[in-house]
């Protein structure tokens, strides 16, 4: 079956970027294909996490790493769980993903949330330096300290979302 169709991403098919169909019920596969890639972004973004303690110029790469692992980690726990909506699917604001994966475990409840709070603000600002106050620019405006909240919240995220998916 082809899974992928519409724009190519990177030069390869199926990647992230591509127009996946829409899967209106639980999908397993996909879920964990989704899981996979947050926990191959999580080790990147332990990576990075050492080196912050060397350059701090690591910290705005951690912060939206760990933005990516979230994100990524919700959304494979709803492919999972209840399938994702074609609204959902292109969701970047991991909130409202946090919110949609809540209501479908209620054990979840608030826990989600509050980690994509943590990190929601990171997709863009840890890249561009017009979205930073002053003169600074994202490797000089990202410290430890956030580095550290956020790889805490990228963590606890992924850690349920695989215990939801028995994983």
């Amino acid at each position: 079956r082809n899974r992928h169709h519409g724009y190519g991403g990177g030069g390869g098919g199926g990647c992230f970027w591509s127009q996946p169909t829409w899967h209106p019920t639980p999908d397993r596969e996909e879920g964990c294909k989704w899981l996979q890639q947050a926990e191959a972004d999580m080790e990147v973004l332990e990576i990075l996490n050492n080196a912050a303690d060397a350059t701090r110029s690591a910290c705005s790469y951690v912060c939206f790493l760990a933005y990516e692992v979230v994100c990524k980690a919700l959304k494979g726990g709803l492919y999972f769980k209840c399938g994702l909506s074609s609204q959902d699917r292109m969701q970047r604001s991991v909130v409202r993903l946090a919110y949609t994966l809540e209501a479908e475990m209620l054990s979840l409840r608030g826990m989600l949330w509050v980690h994509a709070n943590t990190v929601k603000d990171y997709e863009e600002s840890t890249r561009f330096p017009h979205l930073c106050q002053g003169e600074a620019i994202p490797a000089r405006y990202f410290g430890c300290e956030q580095a550290s909240e956020a790889r805490k919240s990228a963590l606890a995220v992924l850690k349920a979302v695989k215990e939801l998916m028995n994983m």
